[in-house]
């Protein structure tokens, strides 16, 4: 467990060296398998991947905590920072994570579960925070920020409810979800900042979210859109893009086909490849 921000920095091991660990396979099959639910080519995030090229540090353990504080991520050189637990990773109050570069990325994984229920915020100043679970992931009332990029990744589904995904609007700006089963999103908030967002699932599930005015979203689900473009509207139908309640673009509503022309020309449904 860490608390007050207290993390040594020679608790971390090059990556060549850990995964070499046979304590360590079943996380590192995890990382594996959340890496490959990416199958978009042209994704801008590379989040939960190269675990292998030798520029990461990783902190390894069954059960790894952090409470309130603020933690620094200290290396001589530009590096990723992968904090992986075999069992549980748990976040509490308000956790912040500084890198000594702004180039490095944060994931924080666990081939079980992440518990985040007693968590208020997450923030990392360096160039992408992720998060990636086996279980379910769940994102309830928890903000999270990140300078470039977010990404939430989990082999079954990830559930946010009431939360703001924070950017400083000087990069990519992405927010990136991706789940093997399924997505549901209630109240998520997002920085004017945001320039991309993009969500993939086998179903679709949202209420009560605004695009930035002037993002680029696209929304991949098992069967597409309807229609090859529309989301479905007011109810829930597997293997769709669902809109269920309040869904604006740039604070227009986009909840019925004529104002999803009129409004949501940046907003793609498509299929999974």
């Amino acid at each position: 467990s860490f608390t007050d921000g207290i993390l040594d920095s020679v608790l971390f091991a090059a990556s060549d060296q850990v995964l070499a660990s046979v304590f360590f396979t079943e996380t590192s099959d995890a990382y594996t398998a959340l890496d490959q639910l990416d199958r978009s080519q042209d994704a801008a995030s590379d989040s939960v991947t190269g675990v292998d090229d030798g520029k990461e540090l990783i902190l390894g353990g069954k059960e790894i905590s952090f409470s309130t504080g603020d933690y620094a991520l200290q290396s001589a050189d530009s590096v990723d920072f992968l904090v992986a637990s075999s069992d549980k990773l748990t976040l509490t109050g308000n956790v912040v994570f500084n890198s000594s570069s702004s180039d490095s990325d944060l994931i924080l994984m666990s081939a079980g579960m992440v518990d985040l229920s007693a968590a208020s915020s997450i923030s990392f100043n360096g160039d992408e925070l992720g998060i990636g679970s086996f279980d379910s992931l769940e994102v309830k009332n928890v903000d999270l920020k990140s300078s470039n990029q977010i990404s939430l990744r989990s082999l079954d589904s990830i559930v946010i409810n009431n939360s703001k995904m924070e950017t400083s609007g000087k990069g990519a700006d992405f927010i990136h979800l991706l789940a093997a089963n399924q997505i549901q999103v209630d109240n998520m908030r997002f920085s004017e900042s945001v320039k991309r967002i993009a969500m993939e699932a086998m179903t679709i599930n949202l209420s009560n979210v605004n695009f930035p005015s002037s993002s680029t979203v696209n929304l991949n689900s098992l069967y597409g859109g309807i229609d090859g473009k529309y989301p479905h509207f007011n109810s829930i139908q597997y293997g769709r893009v669902n809109f269920i309640e309040k869904i604006r673009y740039g604070s227009q509503s986009v909840m019925d086909r004529a104002s999803f022309d009129a409004h949501g020309s940046n907003i793609t449904i498509g299929k999974i490849n």
